[in-house]
């Protein structure tokens, strides 16, 4: 007698998404409050990553954090959308859930936040890029950004001043 010959086969995967779980919204809320404190930087002291010297950190840490805070309001939205869909089938968790929902929603808020500051702010570095040898014709003060700042001034920042001496 033949023993069967062992042959794995592939079976079809469902045809979704991974969800959001707990541990991206925790790290994704996480993500958001350290961006926010390097954006207050960036606004409180623009001449540091307008400075030719750091410009090109300086937008390329703006464009990490432009594709962080997507990713982030991403896995937001979709959690948010999962406790909306669990509270429209047992209206009874809608207590239970709306601290969580409250601080997904104003984590997703600052991440739409961050994307348009980091945009900003890399519109504005490459304005700065612009300029003649000279140093003419560039931004003569701290950038005018989007209305309505969703953070107040901050003097953290994980970048050294190298524009003052002394």
């Amino acid at each position: 007698m033949t023993r069967p010959v062992f042959r794995p086969r592939l079976v079809g995967l469902e045809d979704r998404l991974t969800p959001a779980t707990p541990q991206d919204v925790v790290a994704d809320v996480a993500l958001m409050q350290a961006d926010t404190e390097v954006l207050q930087f960036a606004v409180a002291h623009p001449q540091i990553g307008l400075a030719p010297a750091n410009r090109a950190l300086a937008r390329s840490y703006m464009a990490t954090i432009v594709g962080q805070s997507q990713a982030a309001l991403a896995d937001l939205n979709q959690f948010l959308a999962d406790l909306g869909s669990r509270t429209a089938a047992d209206p009874s968790l809608a207590g239970f859930y709306a601290p969580y929902v409250e601080r997904a929603a104003r984590a997703a808020a600052q991440a739409q936040a961050n994307i348009t500051w980091a945009t900003f702010a890399i519109s504005q570095i490459d304005a700065a890029s612009g300029t003649t040898s000279t140093g003419t014709g560039g931004p003569t003060g701290p950038p005018t950004g989007p209305s309505n700042p969703p953070f107040p001034s901050s003097t953290n920042s994980p970048f050294p001043d190298t524009t003052t001496t002394g």
